[in-house]
């Protein structure tokens, strides 16, 4: 299964992916948010406050289950909510090649 496929809301395992940074993605902070340069691509992006945060606790793989309940601590927002916005940023960040994604079983 491709990467694009795993990370889907019908994927059943969902919560077990294990989500790390891009190994060719440089980062650096400007101002409290994250601006992102593939070295592959040369695609640039600059994150907001939330899209840093993600981008900070992605120093290490982490499961998207584990993601979402740190986000929704530190967000104070519903587990619906989350799990659906993180869904769709990390698609972005897929799509853009910043981020890898792998069923734990692969580790």
């Amino acid at each position: 299964m491709e990467d694009k496929t795993l990370l889907s809301a019908a994927n059943e395992d969902l919560g077990t992916l294990s989500i790390s940074r891009g190994v060719n993605c440089l980062a650096t902070e400007v101002d409290g948010e994250v601006i992102l340069l593939d070295l592959d691509s040369d695609i640039f992006i600059g994150l907001d406050e939330v899209g840093s945060s993600i981008w900070n606790l992605l120093e290490t793989p982490v499961t998207f289950s584990s993601l979402c309940q740190t986000l929704q601590k530190e967000y104070d927002v519903t587990e619906t909510t989350c799990r659906a916005d993180v869904l769709s940023f990390l698609s972005e960040l897929l799509n853009d090649g910043l981020i890898t994604i792998k069923p734990t079983s692969a580790l």
